[in-house]
């Protein structure tokens, strides 16, 4: 066996190769968990103002999955995924940032009752194509189209544009008659902070509130 294979510039690129991976794996790790328990903090406080004894669940170090049931009105059951970006693959990772993707948040609030009016907005939202309803665009608060299935009045724009000063990165909003729900995907920026959660959850209460 050749001595100096430790002086082999193939083998050193692998070393180092190998190194930086399971370094970035680690950072990764233990980036995703101090978020993971930073994004819990941050919006139980905001989730507890309309629900009793929540339960989170976390999911390894992608996030927390939670679930409220005993629910205040407009609410009838909120259900939150926090889905973190996988920075132990560091490769992976860093193509998601050049696509501008970050850690997101999935909000499904059942609601009360029907809405009285069907709404979906956001930057790649489509009327569903089997609807049987009469979709109309209208102008939105976030970038992209609005879609409704009859004229917004003017509270029901008021209150989605105080959500858009909250989230003004929404991907995805749905307000619907079908399983009546308030859904929103949209990224983690508005969890930087109790206040920022609480004040979210507030915009989201007022939007169902003008639309049942």
């Amino acid at each position: 066996m050749n001595a100096n294979w430790t002086h082999d510039p193939g083998f050193m690129a692998i070393l180092a190769l190998t190194f930086a991976i399971g370094a970035g794996f680690i950072y990764g790790t233990l980036r995703n968990r101090r978020l993971q328990e930073h994004y819990l903090q941050v919006i139980t406080p905001a989730i507890l103002s309309y629900a009793r004894h929540p339960s989170a669940r976390r999911l390894g170090t992608s996030g927390y999955h939670i679930i409220a049931t005993n629910v205040r009105p407009p609410f009838k059951k909120i259900d939150v995924l926090i889905y973190l970006q996988p920075r132990e693959l560091s490769v992976y990772w860093l193509f998601n940032l050049l696509r501008g993707r970050g850690d997101r948040v999935f909000i499904q609030m059942m609601l009360q009752r029907s809405p009285k009016v069907d709404v979906l907005a956001g930057p790649k939202v489509t009327p569903p194509s089997n609807s049987n309803l009469s979709w109309k665009q209208f102008p939105s608060p976030w970038e992209g189209p609005l879609f409704a299935t009859k004229k917004l009045t003017a509270a029901q724009e008021d209150r989605l544009r105080a959500l858009a000063q909250q989230m003004p990165d929404l991907e995805q909003l749905s307000i619907q008659h079908t399983s009546p729900h308030l859904n929103i995907i949209t990224s983690a920026n508005f969890l930087k902070s109790p206040k920022t959660a609480q004040n979210t959850f507030r915009a989201l209460a007022q939007v169902a509130g003008a639309f049942l």
